[in-house]
């Protein structure tokens, strides 16, 4: 390859990183993990990314798809019962509910089963309540990625356990907890850490508790996070230590994914998986350098824009027809955000005006980077002038000297018409006159 060339696809890199990361984006901290992503959510800004787009193993992330299908798809309140078929070639060492053949049991039930406990057999119960097999499921959740945006995904079972041809990216997996997170059922349970089945035909009380540490308030947990309010763990030997977590914090709403982390054996012979720590450090680097905050208002108007023909002012003020907020660093200086704006008609318009009229728009800058672009509409409504308005006193200014000269133009002409009237009438009586003579 040439110099040219290698030059070339630097370049290329270096402007895709630019688009993909915001202008001001601070320095993010590298991450002990295969690749990772972290995502605002309000603004869909990526903050940080570390070969997010490289195959990795989701493992039991996996079950994030397998559960938004099941809310898509079935009610809650729906009864499932536990076949042979979903419990058949599954790991004995995988997680498990402990579900039976032939229990019945609710979707919402199940659901908790699949994404606290982690359960394998579970994933399978709700593909045959949803597509009738486990193999009509399986294209549904290829299909449904590839919806999602997802170009580096291909599923090969309900549940994450290990196969070669079953992989994905942090990146297609941002995609999927982002849409599961659109859901408030499927908020409500990953972001819950205690969650007990009632007895069933087949088996007593249940009593589930979450993988996700992070979410788990006990003084003996040192990975807790009050910020963190889901989403799902995942692990194999193959895909290592994985984590999808969303966490908020005052107006910052984040998602972050990261795969292939280390079990690590520390000092006190206890395991540390690092998938929590490295989440934890993403968290806090995002929180503590980036803000989510109002750039435009529609409260006050920005500009305005020259009416003619107007029968009250010859101007009207213009105000932003949307509220736009945008992702800014921390300790951004709201002097600095830059607004330009375009309207219509640089000329001006022409009355009538309905309040609420679009007659421009606007664009929001910060340090070189766009963020946003919304309307300019009317703030009021302009009548169009009559001719009794032209007549009307004068005003001050250019409009109050017309009106000044169209009313003596106006007297003048009525005099006329008045004085020619009166000279007719007066020359056809004068003709009368004569003619009797």
């Amino acid at each position: 390859m040439t110099k040219r060339r290698v030059f070339s696809a630097i370049a290329v890199l270096i402007l895709m990183l630019s688009c993909a990361l915001p202008a001001f984006a601070a320095d993010a901290p590298t991450v002990e993990a295969k690749s990772m992503i972290l995502i605002e959510r309000n603004s869909g800004d990526v903050l940080a990314e570390q070969s997010a787009d490289d195959m990795v193993y989701p493992a039991s992330m996996t079950k994030v798809m397998t559960c938004l299908l099941a809310l898509e798809n079935l009610r809650l309140s729906d009864s499932v019962t536990v076949s042979e078929t979903a419990l058949a070639d599954l790991d004995e060492s995988g997680s498990s509910a402990d579900l039976l053949p032939g229990e019945t049991l609710t979707v919402e039930q199940l659901l908790y089963c699949m994404m606290l406990s982690s359960a394998n057999e579970a994933c399978n119960v709700a593909a045959e309540a949803v597509s009738g097999d486990i193999d009509t499921f399986i294209a549904l959740m290829n299909t449904r990625a590839s919806q999602l945006g997802c170009t580096g995904t291909h599923f090969a079972n309900t549940h994450g356990l290990h196969d070669e041809d079953h992989y994905t990216t942090a990146r297609d997996l941002s995609k999927i907890a982002l849409e599961a997170l659109k859901n408030p059922e499927f908020r409500k349970i990953v972001s819950t850490a205690k969650y007990t089945v009632p007895p069933t035909n087949l088996s007593g009380e249940r009593h589930l508790s979450t993988t996700n540490r992070m979410i788990v308030n006990s003084e003996s947990n040192p990975y807790y996070d009050k910020r963190v309010s889901g989403v799902k763990t995942g692990f194999t030997t193959p895909a290592g230590r994985c984590l999808i977590a969303c966490a908020e914090d005052g107006p910052l709403s984040l998602l972050s994914v990261i795969c292939g982390c280390d079990t690590v054996i520390l000092e006190s012979g206890d395991l540390e998986f690092r998938s929590f720590p490295e989440t934890k450090k993403l968290l806090d680097w995002a929180f503590s350098s980036f803000t989510y905050d109002v750039v435009l208002t529609t409260l006050y108007p920005i500009a305005e824009i020259p009416v003619s023909h107007a029968a009250g002012a010859n101007y009207v003020s213009l105000a932003p027809k949307n509220e736009l907020k945008s992702l800014l660093p921390i300790d951004y200086d709201s002097e600095k955000l830059t607004y330009q704006t375009a309207l219509i008609s640089e000329g001006g318009v022409s009355a009538p005006i309905t309040a609420g009229d679009v007659l421009g728009s606007v664009t929001v800058s910060y340090g070189g980077k766009e963020l946003g672009s919304t309307d300019l509409v009317a703030i009021a409504s302009i009548e169009r002038a009559t001719l009794w308005d032209y007549l009307s006193p004068a005003k001050s200014g250019a409009v109050g000297l017309l009106r000044t000269v169209l009313l003596i133009f106006a007297i003048l002409l009525v005099a006329a018409i008045v004085y020619t009237v009166i000279a007719r009438i007066r020359k056809k009586k004068n003709k009368a006159r004569r003619s009797r003579r």
